[in-house]
């Protein structure tokens, strides 16, 4: 506090103009008491710990388990790190009396084909891996650059990774639309009537059982928009007259071929299995 309050003094720089590092929180804490008491206005930047960064994080736990793939401290912090927290609960509270790696090597045993026992092995696979990385490499920066190559962050199941795909179709579509137009493109949601004068395509899901969209159909498509049902083929039964190019399901593999019959790619070869 001397040096501080001294420096000031003589500079004559604005308080503004000083900071402070330090390592943890508690110190933070500590210095902050102490500025305030030497009367020294003082405000604590509010951010996060080093190692609540997912990457560092990440880099970090790994290195610890490479220093000693026995320790159960760093297999349960690496744990925290990778694994989703009901599933490492799981293991815990079933195989509390032996250490984790063995757990999840039971666990994997007992939930033979379930998600959470692939899961579960690849923990352990990863840990092994963890501990012939240490034993392959001689110096630390060319192991950190090994472990900047890996997958950061917890592990996922196929359902997980492509959540935002299958939560988000009409996104996924556009992505799938602008890939191929590029700038050609012009697209809205929600009813929406994009700019342009180019021809428009209208999407439709599930048109046939929603009244408001039925209503709407008729406007965005004009004399001579193209109907595209993305779910229910009854919605072509709401455009007599329109072209129509009828999908029955908007993941993001059908997406994507939807969008490659619009840009020419390939043909829609589909046989309908019900009479309109």
């Amino acid at each position: 506090m001397a040096d501080v309050a001294g420096d000031h003094a003589t500079s004559g720089l604005e308080w503004g103009e000083y900071a402070l590092l330090y390592r943890t929180h508690r110190i933070g804490q500590q210095l902050e008491t102490q500025l305030i008491e030497a009367g020294i206005p003082c405000r604590v930047a509010r951010g996060q710990a080093l190692c609540d960064d997912e990457l560092i994080g990440f880099v970090i736990s790994s290195l610890r388990v490479v220093r000693d793939p026995r320790d159960p401290v760093a297999l349960d912090g690496f744990a925290e790190k990778v694994l989703p927290y009901p599933l490492l609960q799981q293991v815990r509270v079933r195989f509390s009396e032996v250490e984790l790696l063995a757990g999840f090597r039971g666990f994997a045993r007992e939930n033979r084909g379930d998600p959470d026992a692939r899961m579960a092995w690849r923990f352990v696979f990863h840990v092994e891996n963890l501990a012939g990385l240490g034993r392959a490499h001689e110096h630390l920066d060319s192991l950190v650059e090994e472990l900047l190559s890996q997958r950061v962050g917890r592990y996922r199941n196929p359902l997980d990774e492509r959540a935002e795909e299958l939560s988000d179709p009409v996104g996924t579509l556009e992505r799938a639309l602008r890939a191929r137009f590029g700038a050609r493109l012009s697209f809205a949601r929600n009813g929406q009537i994009p700019e342009g004068s180019g021809r428009t395509i209208v999407f439709t899901f599930n048109a046939f059982f929603d009244s408001e969209q039925a209503r709407a159909l008729h406007t965005l498509l004009g004399e001579d928009g193209v109907l595209c049902a993305l779910r229910s083929p009854y919605d072509a039964t709401l455009a007599p007259g329109h072209a129509a190019l009828l999908s029955y399901c908007d993941v993001p593999v059908s997406l994507d071929a939807v969008a490659a019959v619009l840009a020419g790619e390939r043909q829609a070869t589909g046989q309908l299995p019900v009479r309109i």
